[in-house]
């Protein structure tokens, strides 16, 4: 019988991480002759690739394949390269699956065959959370019945799935965005849902509720200094992928808007913050979290566009 999904997994020193995720995928319901797991090792210098080996020895439908260009945009596209599915999955490598994960994924692809189709994410610990830290921040749910995403809308990176003709005419994401090594990078997934939208507009991308997977929230992920860094540099992957794929009065009302609301945001802040809902934000935390990071997502946004990208620019006018 013909692979219907392949399940990609990429991943980069999280030798600690992946085996959990993995045994997670040894686990499903679904037939194995129906998926494979391909699990792109991006250059790990921990012993990921002896985790992949060993797991990959027990279960034939899983794969080890070494990506050297670094990137998980790379990664990424050097799985959908190798895939035999009729669909591709990405599930990240800090996540587990339930049992009826890839059964209900093959009731999707079988009822409705969307282009693309994926579902929420839910926090998981392997660490004492911090008590002003609620799950929602580490959670991602997009309502409570299955739906098709209007435009502005989008699947989020780690459960998600989409036809591999598609991705294959698409020419897969763009290298530029998305992680590379330690360094933070995002909008990989995004741009790629929006490019669809515009390649194709008759696309069908669907939520689906049902089909959710458990994220874990590191330790990291919970102290301020990171979250702040990680909404500054999801601003700045915002912009990006705005002036690839925006026209130029599209991006001029973006950036004017942004500005706006931005000023008005850190204007009243203070005050909104001592007079804040103690019973909605009972920490400061949780009002800075939930006010402020959008906020330092702005900014990020706006550094981007009138301060990084025309140095840039300058830069590539000089070398030629």
């Amino acid at each position: 019988m013909s692979v219907i999904i392949s399940v990609i997994i990429c991943t980069y020193n999280r030798a600690y991480l992946l085996s959990q995720c993995l045994d997670s995928l040894s686990n499903q319901t679904l037939e194995k002759h129906f998926f494979e797991v391909l699990i792109i090792n991006n250059n790990s210098t921990d012993n990921t690739q002896e985790i992949a080996e060993f797991i990959s020895k027990k279960e034939p439908n899983f794969r080890v394949i070494l990506e050297t260009s670094q990137g998980l945009s790379h990664a990424r596209n050097r799985g959908w390269n190798e895939a035999q599915g009729l669909y591709v999955g990405y599930l990240d490598d800090d996540c587990k699956v339930p049992p009826e994960w890839l059964q209900i994924a093959q009731s999707c692809i079988t009822t409705q065959a969307p282009d693309m189709f994926g579902g929420p994410y839910y926090a998981c610990y392997n660490s004492q959370k911090p008590k002003w830290f609620k799950d929602e921040y580490g959670s991602h749910v997009s309502g409570s019945e299955p739906r098709e995403l209007s435009f502005g809308e989008y699947l989020d990176g780690g459960n998600f799935f989409i036809k591999r003709t598609l991705i294959r005419d698409l020419t897969g994401f763009k290298t530029h965005l998305g992680m590379t090594g330690n360094s933070l990078g995002y909008g990989e997934e995004t741009e790629l849902q929006i490019r669809t939208r515009h390649t194709y507009p008759e696309s069908i991308i669907m939520y689906y509720p049902q089909l959710f997977v458990y994220h874990l929230v590191r330790k990291e992920k919970m102290i301020f200094k990171s979250i702040l860094n990680q909404n500054f540099q999801s601003g700045r992957y915002s912009a990006r992928i705005l002036i690839e794929n925006s026209s130029p009065k599209n991006m001029a009302g973006q950036i004017f808007g942004n500005i706006m609301y931005g000023a008005a945001l850190i204007a009243i802040f203070p005050i909104r913050l001592l007079c804040r809902n103690t019973s909605q934000y009972p920490y400061i935390q949780n009002y800075v979290y939930e006010k402020g990071c959008r906020i330092v997502s702005i900014v990020g946004f706006l550094y981007e566009i009138l301060f990084f990208r025309p140095k840039k620019r300058a830069q590539k006018t000089q070398g030629t």
